[in-house]
């Protein structure tokens, strides 16, 4: 088969704003080409991201001239150009990662969901942003047209069939794996020690409010007042607009000024550093499509706190300890029962060592070729709607 693959939207890990999406693409392209080596993958790629994709002699790299920063010229690139190339290069069928189909391609397409954050945002928060009702207006459409539909969840799967009647045999959960944790220098590890001579909690997050950061600083405010964890909160990730000041207002209303640490974005490095030094990786989110910093927290052996909200349980199984998201007492007691319970830390630490190792990059190629040859080879069904 002539596969493509559209990773034009697509940034460095870290740098995109969909981060785990991001990790989705560096980490499946090349265990793709590999369990697909028969095959031949034509990848449509922009002139930053094009040095990321591996190069192989079953695979051809085309950089689009558009940038890919404008949305406006990113829609130009997904329904107008992805039709020229798709016939230029005799396709038999293209895979796009990001929610969106296009529409001249819908019967010939594969797509990924990763979540339906728009939707969340749009229904429930009134957010309607000018990104989210082009979301509003063409996801639904897309789910419907692909060809088949592969989900990071099954959580999300199940989302899609109860709202859009997306019928179960068009829907493949195919689950995702840790993104891999770095090893810092010798000199960077002797720096990070001194940076974080304390002991402390960690999360990874941002100031979105899907990530229910207010309910983890209650916790932590929670347990400094009784006096249950003499040590930090570490917070990495981006942190910034009205939520940015609303969590600095309670800082400091809380005069908690050097307890709670904001870290803002830090390197692949120093993030590895911090799973593995951290007491307790908390992790409160209301709203995940996957998750991958749990399984970022289980590899580094950190003892996992996590809300039971969306797709989290099904990622972090019976390795993580659970609470109710919108209770901030309920995830202080979870973490001061961990604090003082070192059986039940060991235990936790070990489930997530083998949890961790249930995920890996190479079976989800596998299951995604196998999507791939089901829509588009000699043995191809009708398996969604066009």
């Amino acid at each position: 088969m002539r596969i493509g693959i559209d990773t034009f939207s697509f940034d460095k890990p870290g740098e995109n704003l969909g981060v785990g999406p991001s990790v989705y693409v560096w980490r499946l392209l090349p265990e793709l080409f590999t369990v697909g080596r028969e095959h031949t993958f034509i990848i449509f790629a922009n002139r930053e991201n094009s040095e990321l994709i591996p190069r192989a002699p079953n695979v051809a790299v085309i950089v689009s001239r558009l940038p890919n920063r404008v949305r406006s010229l990113r829609i130009l690139h997904e329904q107008i150009e992805l039709v020229y190339q798709y016939r230029k290069h005799r396709l038999d069928g293209i895979h796009l990662l990001g929610n969106n189909i296009c529409f001249g391609l819908g019967s010939k397409s594969v797509l990924t969901v990763h979540d339906l954050m728009w939707k969340y945002y749009y229904d429930l928060l009134g957010y309607r942003t000018l990104k989210n009702r082009y979301f509003a207006l063409t996801v639904p459409r897309s789910l419907k047209r692909a060809k088949a539909l592969i989900t990071v969840s099954r959580y999300i799967a199940g989302q899609i069939q109860e709202t859009y009647g997306v019928p179960a045999s068009a829907l493949h959960p195919i689950l995702e794996a840790s993104g891999g944790l770095s090893h810092p220098s010798p000199d960077t590890a002797s720096q990070l020690r001194q940076k974080y001579s304390f002991p402390f909690l960690f999360t990874v997050t941002t100031s979105w409010p899907h990530k229910n950061l207010p309910v983890l600083l209650e916790a932590f405010a929670l347990l400094k007042s009784k006096g249950a964890f003499t040590g930090k909160l570490v917070v990495a990730g981006q942190i910034k607009g009205s939520p940015h000041q609303a969590t600095l207002d309670f800082i400091a209303g809380r005069g908690m000024d050097g307890q709670i640490i904001l870290t803002g974005f830090i390197s692949e490095e120093e993030k590895a550093y911090c799973y593995r030094s951290a007491t307790l990786f908390v992790y409160p989110s209301l709203y995940e499509g996957f998750g991958l910093p749990l399984l970022e927290a289980m590899e580094a052996g950190t003892p996992v706190v996590a809300s039971r909200a969306a797709s989290i349980p099904e990622v972090g199984g019976d390795a993580c300890a659970y609470f109710d998201p919108h209770s901030p007492g309920e995830l202080a007691a979870q973490i001061e029962q961990l604090l003082v319970d070192d059986e039940l830390r060991h235990e936790l630490r070990e489930k997530g060592f083998q949890r961790a190792k249930q995920f890996n990059w190479r079976r989800t190629a596998e299951e995604t070729l196998r999507v791939y040859e089901h829509c588009f080879g000699t043995d191809r069904k009708d398996i969604g709607t066009t």
